[in-house]
């Protein structure tokens, strides 16, 4: 699921969530909030935590890897 995806990506990098949070110009709470699935992070966000980990958007969403892209 996305939440477990998110909550491992911020425990393998060590990532302090208050510096995340105000990265991401949202409060603690909220980041809680999606490692927690109660909330989900919307897709301007998710772009931001993906430019801030370094990890693909495709794995965030469990999106298998040989995907085409539309032409």
């Amino acid at each position: 699921m996305i939440k477990e995806r998110i909550a491992e990506i911020i425990e393998d990098q060590d990532i302090n969530i208050t510096l995340l949070a105000e990265k991401l110009n949202v409060n603690r709470r909220q980041v809680h909030r999606w490692q927690n699935g109660e909330a989900e992070m919307g897709i301007y966000k998710l772009r931001e935590f993906c430019l801030i980990t370094g990890v693909s958007a495709d794995y965030i969403l469990e999106l298998p890897k040989n995907m085409n892209f539309p032409r």
